[in-house]
């Protein structure tokens, strides 16, 4: 009697390191965003976006490999590029108005069918997300999205240089994926952990060498002066502005004291006269 043959039932989605590293490129792709649009204060958008870019991510890998043609991507792209420029044009901050037009790519490449190229795409508008969340705010909830994304940011990028190579040797970018991932994940573990903690070592070492309010580094300089801070009679008095206090030759006051008659008052030792300018009440 012949034994029947079955054959076990295709698994759809990517497997193995495939699933791990495409994993990470949604939470990355989560993460930037919310990074940004936190810092804008702009709740709703972060969470429309999420679940855009989620859904767009369950089309294109879990179903493998389905997507927006390229063609229409295309289209869509040019449209939102004219709307920067109109954006731009009347007047919103550059940096939020390039910002938010890369939000939209990444909507869009996590919609689009992918090649090998789009990932390296994505995770180079998430770094440009995260810069763009860096100058518009430095809030607590900006910093906490910081430090979830650095160590998914660097496992995935050790992830993403393994996954070329899986590609280059089976030739495919979608479908199921015959890379064992246990034999990887402690290397890859180790070497994510080497890379943060010489990231942090290096991020210190800039922090203690490299002076904050100068520049583009803090606070704008004063009017005239090279950089921080200038003496001299102002209007207002910013607190925390740090680096080099320049003198300023600028005259405050010429003043001529006169008695009843008209004749002018001179000083005499111990003779002092006190006079009030401007008062700060804030």
């Amino acid at each position: 009697m012949t034994p029947a043959i079955t054959r076990a039932p295709a698994r759809r989605g990517p497997q193995g390191l495939a699933l791990r590293f495409k994993l990470c490129i949604l939470l990355v792709a989560l993460l930037s965003l919310a990074s940004y649009t936190l810092a804008e204060g702009n709740v709703a958008l972060c969470l429309a976006l999420w679940a855009a870019a989620s859904a767009g991510w369950m089309v294109t890998e879990w179903r493998s490999g389905w997507g927006i043609p390229r063609w229409v991507t295309t289209i869509l792209l040019m449209i939102m590029l004219i709307g920067l420029v109109v954006r731009a044009w009347s007047g919103m901050a550059p940096v939020s108005s390039f910002a938010t037009f890369l939000s939209a790519v990444m909507v869009l490449k996590l919609w689009e069918r992918r090649a090998l190229r789009d990932y390296s795409q994505i995770l180079t508008i998430s770094l440009f997300l995260v810069v763009g969340a860096a100058l518009t705010s430095n809030g607590f909830v900006v910093g906490v999205t910081f430090l979830a994304l650095a160590p998914v940011l660097v496992i995935t990028l050790i992830l993403h240089q393994l996954f070329v190579g899986a590609v280059r040797v089976s030739g495919r970018v979608h479908g199921s994926d015959s890379t064992d991932w246990k034999p990887l994940r402690g290397s890859v573990l180790r070497a994510g952990s080497f890379a943060l903690a010489t990231a942090l070592v290096i991020a210190t070492g800039i922090f203690i060498a490299v002076p904050r309010g100068v520049g583009l580094l803090g606070q704008p300089p004063e009017r005239g002066a090279l950089g921080g801070r200038t003496t001299g009679f102002v209007s207002e008095v910013r607190l925390g502005v740090g680096g080099i206090i320049s003198q300023s030759p600028s005259p405050v006051l010429e003043l001529r004291l006169t008695d009843q008659t008209g004749d002018r008052l001179m000083g005499a030792p111990g003779q002092r006269y006190y006079l009030r300018g401007i008062v700060l009440d804030t």
